[in-house]
This record gives C-alpha cells, sequence and structure tokens, in this order.
C-alpha cells in the first residue's frame, strides 16, 4: 500500500505541505504495523511471512519521487522493527526493493519513462525488471525456502543498485 498527493510527488521537496507528508508516511509505512499486527494471530504455531514492496528511493533521491522516498525510508525501518517484534513467534518480515516498474501509481511520478530508460542503460542485465520477477521475489520471501531471512530488503533491480557513478 503507498500513496501520495500528485503535488507532492513534483516540485520542491521543501515545500511539501504537512498533510501531504503525514498522507505519505501514514499509507505508505504505518499501515504496515496494523496489518501486521491483525494477520499474526491467523499465522498459528508455524508463523509465517509478511512481504512488501519498497523502491530505491529509500536511500537515494529520485527527481519526482519527493516524500515517497521519505515513505519508503520509514517503511523499511518498519519492516526491520515488525521483524523484530515478530520473529519470536516465526513471523518474517521482509520487503521487497523492485526497480522502476510500470504501474497505474508511476504515470503520477514525473519523468518516470525517464527513470526507466535510466534504470535500463546502468542495470548490469541491461535491461528493466519485469513484474513478473518482483512476484517471484515475493515468493520466495513468502516460502518456507526463506525461513532465515527476516527484516531483510531484497533488491530485484537487475544490479543496478550495486553500480557507482
Amino acid at each position: 500500500i503507498a500513496y501520495a498527493e500528485r503535488d507532492d510527488l513534483g516540485g520542491d521537496f521543501s515545500k511539501t505541505g504537512i498533510d501531504g507528508f503525514r498522507t505519505a508516511l501514514e499509507v505508505s509505512a504505518y499501515t504496515l504495523i496494523p496489518i501486521t499486527a491483525a494477520a499474526a494471530p491467523y499465522m498459528g504455531e508455524d508463523g509465517g511471512a509478511v512481504v512488501t514492496l519498497t523502491f530505491d528511493a529509500s536511500g537515494k533521491v529520485y527527481p519526482g519521487y519527493n516524500v515517497m522516498g521519505t515513505a519508503k525510508a520509514a517503511l523499511e525501518n518498519t519492516v526491520r522493527q515488525l521483524a523484530a517484534e515478530f520473529g519470536p513467534k516465526a513471523i518474517r518480515v521482509n520487503a521487497v526493493s523492485a526497480g522502476p516498474l510500470p504501474t497505474l501509481a508511476a504515470r503520477s511520478i514525473p519523468g518516470f519513462n525517464e527513470m526507466r530508460r535510466s534504470h535500463a542503460a546502468r542495470a548490469p542485465i541491461g535491461r528493466n525488471i519485469t513484474h513478473k520477477e518482483v512476484a517471484d521475489a515475493a515468493v520466495f520471501l513468502l516460502s518456507d525456502l526463506s525461513t532465515g531471512i527476516t527484516g531483510h530488503v531484497l533488491p530485484v533491480d537487475g544490479g543496478y543498485g550495486i553500480m557507482g557513478i
């Protein structure tokens, strides 16, 4: 779940209003807390897994992403906090950090198409990632193949994040 007002995605970050800031953080980061807490009792003694989606803008500045970068940084810390809290109940909490995917939400990000072109040009695999690749990573984190992984962010970005300038 992620959301920010369109006006808070473009322009100067310093002009983000308190209401827009609050909305982005509440919807994009806070909601993972009550969702995880509500789901936990249904996971049983064997535990389970929770996976959310994040983006590289949690640690880097992407033009046009503004307040959502701050919200994604908060989300990633929320993943770590929840992993620590629910780990003793055998509930794992992780995130997949997807490269730029063409989605309905992405249409509202100014310069998104240029972001995808730049990403494909710099990624070692020489292309953008696919929806299936992101889904496969989420399935892995939800499966018993990843029972030793919690509190982490798995990048699915074609290697973009490893590249220097």
